[in-house]
């Protein structure tokens, strides 16, 4: 039986998605600090962009206000990667990715204002839903994993930031080229911070161990240059529908992946699970009830 256009991009959405859900579980396996994660993970992930690219030649036929606004977009999703990480460093993957899914909270608040549109009933009746379940993960946790909370909350807010500056982004300049610039721009941003790190505090490890430099290079080309390729494609031909209902799956896989490799089941209590239930049911019936009402 032959597969059809709609069913190969299926496939490639939910192998995406797949991909992306493993980015904390490395996250965690990695050894070195948050900083030096995303500064490995932005380099080596911008390399493999700018070489698809074939070089810095197409830099030149972007106009300077869609290069500086891209640019700031890379400072965003540093900003982002930065917290979620040390999110993981600070709690486990597990927190940081149900963190993660107050993306949909800080989109509702974000979207309106940079597209100039009226705000919606339904994002904030979701964003009331999931406030009082991040309350329930958060009443049994240890008070270490508390700054962790903190950070991964902070990582949403970049997200949704990012996210809405993104779909703006993209009436003006294709999406390989704006993620090449907004990595590279990430990279140079943090090569700038990097000597000060060093400088101030020696026990930060900046070169891998030989294992983190083989989870790093898994990390950056195959959860990151490798699901954001096969996204493009599949989005080509897949309603919005379909994706966002797709993406939604990136904090389950991430969260049974740490279950099973990670064994973070054994660090969390019953509280965690019953307000991890209700955020993802509300963040799950969300694109069902939109396509409702729209």
């Amino acid at each position: 039986m032959p597969v059809t256009d709609n069913t190969k991009a299926y496939l490639q959405l939910h192998g995406s998605v797949f991909l992306w859900g493993f980015t904390a579980i490395l996250g965690k396996l990695i050894s070195v600090t948050a900083l030096p994660l995303v500064w490995w993970r932005m380099g080596i992930s911008a390399f493999c962009f700018f070489l698809l690219l074939k070089g810095f030649s197409f830099l030149k036929s972007i106009p300077s206000s869609v290069l500086y606004r891209v640019m700031l977009a890379g400072a965003i999703v540093t900003f982002h990667w930065l917290c979620f990480y040390g999110s993981i460093k600070y709690a486990n993957a597990s927190v940081a990715l149900v963190c993660l899914t107050t993306t949909a909270l800080f989109t509702a608040i974000f979207e309106p204002l940079v597209f100039k549109k009226p705000f919606r009933k339904l994002e904030f009746a979701i964003a009331i839903v999931i406030i009082p379940s991040m309350a329930l993960i958060v009443n049994d946790l240890d008070f270490r994993m508390m700054f962790g909370v903190v950070l991964g909350i902070l990582a949403a807010f970049g997200s949704g930031l990012f996210s809405v500056l993104n779909k703006k982004l993209l009436n003006d300049i294709d999406p390989i080229r704006m993620t090449a610039i907004e990595l590279g721009s990430g990279f140079l941003l943090l090569s700038m911070v990097m000597p000060f790190i060093a400088f101030f505090d020696a026990s930060t490890a900046i070169l891998p161990s030989l294992q983190d430099f083989w989870y790093l290079l898994l990390l950056s080309v195959g959860c990151t240059v490798v699901p954001f390729t096969m996204s493009l494609y599949a989005l080509q031909k897949l309603s919005a529908f379909t994706t966002v209902l797709a993406i939604n799956l990136e904090p389950v896989y991430g969260i049974f992946m740490a279950w099973f490799i990670l064994q973070e089941n054994k660090e969390l209590h019953s509280s965690f699970y019953v307000g991890v239930s209700i955020i993802l049911t509300a963040v799950f019936l969300h694109p069902f009830l939109k396509q409702k009402f729209s």
